[in-house]
């Protein structure tokens, strides 16, 4: 579900529901009757003939009687069939957290990255989450931490380059072909829990961050008890990102409880089946979304996926067993040991349900 569920927020809440409205308000849709006239709405009954009283002759010579005039009946509207939606295909789509401060716009580096694989017909999800230091090729650019990857694109193709870049970089490194992507900047993950009204998260152990940094270029201090926590935006923002107290693998594993809080909050809240909530959500996430994926795709994905457990969601993590650390050029970095890449995108589509 948490795979399921980024896609929820950042793509079926921000055009797949809007567009599930509009196709249920044509389906539904009828003409109210006129003032004065019959009470069936056009749409559901043809119109009753209407027949102009008949007038009679004066008896006067040569008078002819006057022929009434033939009614004629009013045509039925008839609406607008709902559009076919296409079938539910198995789909891996690449999701990025944007490290974007005020000003910046798309133009930033990637500070999450996950690949998720999404599966209607089986009910499955599968999400791979990877560090922002991992080294790795990137298209046209030689090598560089794969952060850099959508950044660099973005930089020679505003508006569309970045999401190009990024896919390319991470489908060649995990050799498996990558349909869509979505990214989201710190602005609307933070407006998206606030529009929920803040999540639960179960903090697994106490984290302590002295030099937690903001978005003006400072620190404060980032403090999180372990237990159920109540998190609104800017607190789950701060969660799923601090790193300094252990490691960016344990900030990857925070990230995927936050998305399982947003999950289970979604499904407590009935957002799929109460479209006022998927307008509530849909106003939230606007501003600050970019995506490929067709509006119609969306629906489709969102009510064959509506019903995902979200303890049943399989979850990979590029970890530290796979990986050397070292520096480049000055800069720390974490190469890939040789084929553990490939398969652990093998993995994350062919392993069975849990």
């Amino acid at each position: 579900m948490a795979g399921f569920v980024l896609l929820l927020l950042f793509l079926g809440l921000y055009i797949g529901l809007p567009l599930y409205r509009a196709s249920r308000d044509i389906k539904g849709w009828s003409v109210a009757a006129a003032p004065g006239s019959s009470d069936l709405p056009l749409a559901i009954a043809s119109a009753t003939a209407t027949t102009s009283p008949t007038l009679t002759a004066t008896q006067r010579p040569s008078a002819t009687p006057t022929t009434p005039p033939t009614a004629t009946a009013t045509p039925t509207i008839t609406p607008t069939p709902t559009p076919e939606l296409p079938a539910a295909q198995p789909m891996t789509v690449l999701l990025l957290g944007l490290d974007a401060r005020p000003g910046e716009g798309m133009r930033a580096r990637s500070d999450a990255l996950m690949l998720v694989r999404i599966d209607p017909q089986r009910g499955d999800v599968g999400i791979l989450s990877m560090p922002r230091d991992l080294w790795l090729s990137i298209p046209g650019y030689g090598e560089s931490k794969v952060n850099a990857a959508f950044y660099q694109g973005e930089i020679a193709q505003p508006n569309g380059g970045g999401m190009v870049s990024a896919k390319q970089t991470i489908s060649g490194a995990f050799n498996l072909p990558i349909d869509y992507s979505v990214v989201i900047d710190f602005a609307g993950f933070r407006s998206l829990i606030d529009a929920l009204g803040g999540i639960t998260v179960d903090v697994p152990k106490e984290i302590y961050d002295g030099q937690f940094p903001t978005e003006d270029y400072g620190y404060t201090i980032a403090h999180f008890l372990p237990g159920p926590q109540q998190m609104d935006g800017a607190t789950a923002l701060m969660y799923a990102r601090t790193r300094h107290p252990d490691s960016d693998f344990e900030r990857i594993k925070r990230q995927q409880l936050v998305l399982l809080g947003i999950a289970n909050k979604i499904k407590e809240r009935g957002a799929l089946q109460n479209l006022h909530e998927a307008d509530q959500l849909t106003a939230a996430l606007t501003p600050y979304i970019q995506t490929d994926m067709p509006p119609d795709l969306v629906v489709s994905m969102l009510w064959n996926m509506r019903e995902i457990d979200s303890a049943k969601v399989r979850r990979y993590t590029v970890d530290g067993s796979m990986l050397w650390e070292t520096s480049v050029g000055g800069a720390y970095a974490l190469v890939p040991q040789q084929g553990v890449l490939p398969a652990l995108g093998q993995k994350l589509l062919t392993d069975p349900l849990p």
